[in-house]
């Protein structure tokens, strides 16, 4: 049963990147306070994010969802497609989620695993098998990642404003049986 109050969950469109780069640079400013410099945070912009999102979304270059709240504003987005990792513990992997985002008085209430079931019946249509993810080390984004049953793969370093941090890839083996779970 779904709660009236849950954000819905639709389609991304090129007029959306506005919104979803808000999201993003929101979501940064909280999820990785006390990871990445604050000095960097408190200077992140939404700038050209827009533009970059707006050319995703036309160029069909991954699968995006919004998540909306009952005044039709957006609170989060997922966008994921074809694996682009190329390191060797990513390689294997058909599909790569790209990024998911999360203002933060949504996180942790279940949008986020939503947003995920929805990206993975998505790839499992386009006849994807496994998939990939990076994030950051120290963020909540890992444990998320390991509760829907990723296993970690490796890391490698950064850089974020002239600073260097840890990255980590998860990956699931088995799309359809990550989608299996995520409906139970």
């Amino acid at each position: 049963m779904t709660d009236a109050s849950a954000p819905c969950i639709r389609p991304a469109h090129p007029d959306d990147a506005d919104a979803i780069a808000a999201v993003q640079v929101a979501s940064w400013k909280s999820s990785y306070r006390g990871v990445v410099a604050d000095s960097f945070l408190d200077a992140m912009t939404v700038g050209e994010r827009p533009r970059y999102w707006r050319g995703l979304i036309e160029r069909g270059e991954g699968l995006a969802w919004v998540a909306q709240d009952e005044s039709g504003a957006a609170v989060g987005f997922v966008i994921g497609g074809a694996n682009r990792r190329t390191e060797p513990y990513a390689a294997p992997f058909s599909a790569e989620l790209y990024s998911i985002y999360l203002l933060g008085n949504h996180q942790r209430g279940g949008t986020g695993t939503r947003l995920v079931r929805t990206l993975v019946a998505g790839l499992l249509e386009r006849g994807e098998r496994s998939m990939v993810v990076m994030t950051l080390e120290g963020i909540p984004a890992g444990a998320f990642y390991q509760r829907l049953g990723a296993r970690l793969l490796g890391g490698e370093p950064v850089e974020i404003g002239g600073e260097r941090y840890g990255a980590v890839a998860y990956g699931w083996d088995d799309l359809a049986a990550l989608g299996r779970r995520l409906e139970g």
